[in-house]
Order: C-alpha cells, then structure tokens, then sequence
C-alpha cells in the first residue's frame, strides 16, 4: 500500500481537490462552497471583498485574481508561508465539516497523494514530474491527524 499513489485529483478521486463542490469549508468564521473559494477568499484583507467568494464558484473565485482591477485588493503579505498555512487551515475545514469526505480520504490510507495537473501549477501540484506537491502532503497530513479519530468506522482490508 505504501508504494500506491494517487496521482490525480480527477474521477473517483476527485473529493480531493479544492475544486470538488458543495464542500462547505470556513476560514476566519465566514463559510465557503469549497476549499478553493475559501482559499482564494484569503487573499484579501478586505472583509467586503471576502464576502464576495462566498457566492462565487471555485473557478470564478480563482479567476478573480486574473482580473487587473482586482489586483489592488490583494494582500501584501502574501507569500509561501502564509499560503501554506491558509492552505492547510481551509483543506481540513473542508474534511472537518463533511464525515464523508473525511472518511473518503482516510480511506486512501497510507498512498502517496500527487496533486498531478497539466495547467504547469509546481507549486501545490507536480507538471510533466515536476512539482512541489504541497496540495498532497497537505492532504496527507489531514489524513493522518483524522485517522485515529476514523479508524473504528473504516475497515483495514
């Protein structure tokens, strides 16, 4: 099992990603359809712009940011650290509040989870075997805090 991975947040497998939708996830006390809305949301400062992404769709609340006169509402502090740590706080918000969601991922064991994309993210994802992966250990990461809390639910086939 531990040389099995996961190599695309697609498919079956697509509870994974930051794009799955209806996957009620909170940060800083405000609720968000996804984890990728709530995350975009964290860009900003602006409690008012903020309130916007929760009515947005993961994919207008990332191309929010394309847009130029959105730009000045961006955060100055904004940089891996803080990216990382918003990432992490939304990614387990979302398993937090959805028993099966969380009982999904643990049940991907011990597998090596890649946030493996063609859109050439390195950051969060691997692209053509490239890539930093920190959507994926993030994930890993929840997984293993929630495990010990699931484990008399999930079966050790």
């Amino acid at each position: 099992m531990k040389n099995e991975k996961i190599d695309e947040f697609r498919g079956k497998y697509y509870f994974l990603s930051n794009f799955y939708p209806n996957a009620s996830t909170v940060f800083e006390k405000v609720e968000y359809s996804s984890s990728e809305c709530a995350y975009q949301a964290a860009k900003t400062k602006n409690k008012e712009i903020r309130i916007l992404f929760t009515d947005m769709t993961p994919k207008e609340s990332k191309s929010f940011w394309h847009k130029k006169e959105n730009q000045k509402y961006f955060r100055e502090d904004w940089n891996d650290e803080y990216k990382l740590k918003v990432m992490k706080e939304v990614v387990k918000s979302k398993f937090e509040k959805n028993l099966f969601l969380r009982i999904k991922l643990v049940m991907t064991k011990e597998k090596l989870l890649i946030e493996g994309n063609y859109w050439k993210d390195t950051f969060w994802g691997i692209c053509d075997g490239i890539g930093k992966n920190y959507l994926g250990k993030i994930l890993m990461e929840v997984r293993e805090e929630f495990k010990p809390s699931l484990l008399k639910f999930i079966s050790k086939k």
